[in-house]
């Protein structure tokens, strides 16, 4: 876990459902109480086993077992919207002020189930003073889902950034566009024979340092 508490602090953990798995299962956010947390957790899991968010939610209430031998420690759990973006950080900022209103405790535990789920960290600033993060990402998981997050990321880059998109969207789409019309007027062959002289002068040119 990041950060560090004092001994006699109060805390609150709050575990963030970005995208609303638990409300889709009948459950009511914002939940404030440990044993109403254990509660929907147990619900949860007949609903929907497979859900990361079970593992989580779980790992919410162990974690505030484990600290409530020192701290004063309470439970809140709260839901974005499945839609996602601006829907879900609307959600969770109304979920997160009501949850400040209802609760004494001003420093919070942030706990959630994906590494995506970060950039939330600053919602819950605007309510609480944020002392910890844990994230809770089933260990078969989590290599596939770091991988899936980097590789959205580059796509992303590629056709968004200048400087990329000519590299992986501007020359292939040029080639295939090229090819699109020799194909058309018959000339494919022409088109590769031509294709591969120019490769084959460049690369002696430059193999042979002839530049």
């Amino acid at each position: 876990m990041r950060g560090e508490v004092s001994s006699k602090d109060k805390l609150l953990l709050i575990y963030v459902d970005f995208d609303d798995d638990i409300g889709q299962c009948g459950i009511d956010t914002p939940i404030l109480g440990v044993d109403k947390a254990f509660k929907a957790a147990q619900k949860f899991a007949i609903c929907r086993p497979t859900d990361s968010d079970v593992n989580a939610l779980f790992a919410t209430i162990k974690i505030a077992n484990d600290l409530s031998a020192e701290h004063d420690i309470d439970v809140a759990v709260v839901g974005g919207d499945p839609r996602g973006g601006t829907w879900a950080f609307l959600r969770l900022a109304h979920e997160l002020e009501e949850v400040r209103k209802r609760s004494s405790i001003d420093k919070a535990i942030v706990v959630f189930d994906s590494v995506e789920d970060e950039k939330v960290l600053a919602v819950v600033r605007n309510y609480f003073r944020l002392v910890g993060v844990e994230t809770v990402v089933v260990e078969q998981s989590r290599s596939i889902e770091t991988a899936y997050t980097l590789l959205a990321k580059y796509i992303k880059k590629a056709i968004e950034e200048p400087r990329y998109s000519k590299l992986f969207m501007g020359y292939p789409g040029a080639a295939i566009l090229l090819f699109s019309i020799l194909a058309l007027f018959n000339l494919v062959r022409e088109g590769l024979l031509a294709l591969l002289l120019v490769l084959s002068v460049a690369m002696v040119v430059r193999g042979f340092n002839l530049d």
